[in-house]
């Protein structure tokens, strides 16, 4: 499919373009391009002037960050397909305000300022859609300043456990298999790739299941369940998968992996398989190192050795508060965490 074919296809599919007659499109289509940017490339830096141009995501990632006055970047959102970045200064001359960088390899149709402002112009629904959606980013910068602003009168600065998204420490894209691939296929994978759990989705592509190193020992050395030659990833697989969304903050994914117990969280975006994180990525993240706590709790296998872990779970309180985390957020991952002593301790 050739350039302009292709942006016009895209047009006819993405909103609010979807609404605008053959006749429009026609002529959208020679004023507009698609760009492409290799990941880790910025499209724009924060403080740069506008590029007076419109960028709306085709395929892949952008993340959006802003700096602050000691020069640390903070991730404020992501953009992905259908979504667009840019809209801020598209028309006007003032400077970006925040950097916007292709986290994947990215792809854009790009919509210069003047074609822009003759779209929104003569066109009331694709004007009301850029409304809606300026409102609604406006929405949640206002509650996260207003958060921020809160966490500031109680004395706390911002921790990267708590700033940071999942989306920025997940493995992506997931190494996958199906229910009924042989579970040597799966062995096969693991070995290949170097990792320790596979994910095992349906014939839509949804997440059912997960198959750990840990499974397939237990299931087909330790416990021989199944002939290894006629097993298939259905029957060895974990059905109790615990999922949560990619723009989700690090503590709520260390929250997650402490009540249930599990050793890898599978990240979703909209629904749809997007990413997989370990126990071992979250503990990495960690600048104090704490979060293995957790870890150690579910390791041991003696009374004595989970009194020693009970006097480490002390010493976590002390951490979090070093690390100026809020009350609710400590009271939180404390009580999970001695809920996780009380849960081996009866195990025992």
């Amino acid at each position: 499919m050739g350039g302009k074919e292709r942006i016009s296809a895209i047009l006819k599919k993405m909103p609010p373009f979807n609404t605008l007659d053959e006749e429009m499109i026609a002529r959208l289509v020679p004023q507009l391009a698609l760009e492409k940017f290799p990941r880790g490339t910025y499209i724009f830096r924060q403080g740069t002037p506008s590029l007076q141009k419109l960028f709306l995501v085709v395929e892949g990632l952008a993340e959006v960050t802003v700096a602050g006055e000691q020069g640390a970047a903070t991730v404020v959102g992501y953009r992905r397909p259908g979504e667009f970045f840019g809209e801020t200064v598209v028309l006007t001359d003032a400077t970006y305000p925040g950097s916007v960088m292709a986290k994947e390899d990215l792809t854009c149709l790009v919509i210069p300022r003047e074609v822009f402002e003759s779209l929104i112009y003569h066109n009331g629904g694709v004007a009301a859609f850029f409304s809606r959606t300026l409102l609604e980013r406006m929405r949640s910068l206002y509650e996260e300043i207003v958060a921020e602003q809160a966490g500031e009168t109680h004395g706390r600065a911002e921790s990267p456990l708590f700033r940071r998204r999942v989306g920025e420490l997940m493995s992506s894209p997931v190494i996958t298999c199906r229910v009924h691939d042989p579970v040597t296929g799966v062995a096969a994978l693991m070995q290949e790739h170097n990792i320790s759990a596979v994910v095992v989705i349906d014939s839509e592509g949804q997440p059912v299941g997960l198959i750990t190193e840990r499974d397939l020992v237990n299931q087909l050395i330790a416990e021989r369940r199944y002939r290894l030659e006629e097993c298939s990833a259905l029957e060895v697989m974990n059905r109790r998968l615990v999922t949560i969304n990619r723009d989700a903050y690090l503590n709520q994914a260390m929250l997650e992996v402490i009540k249930h117990g599990v050793k890898h969280l599978v990240v979703t975006d909209r629904s749809m398989l997007a990413g997989i994180v370990s126990i071992v990525d979250l503990v990495k993240a960690r600048s104090t190192g704490t979060f293995w706590i957790a870890h150690r709790i579910e390791a041991q296998q003696t009374l004595e050795g989970l009194a020693d872990v009970s006097r480490e779970v002390d010493g976590f309180l002390s951490a979090l508060v070093a690390e100026k985390a809020s009350v609710r957020d400590i009271f939180a991952l404390v009580s999970e965490l001695y809920d996780a002593l009380t849960r081996r301790v009866i195990q025992l």
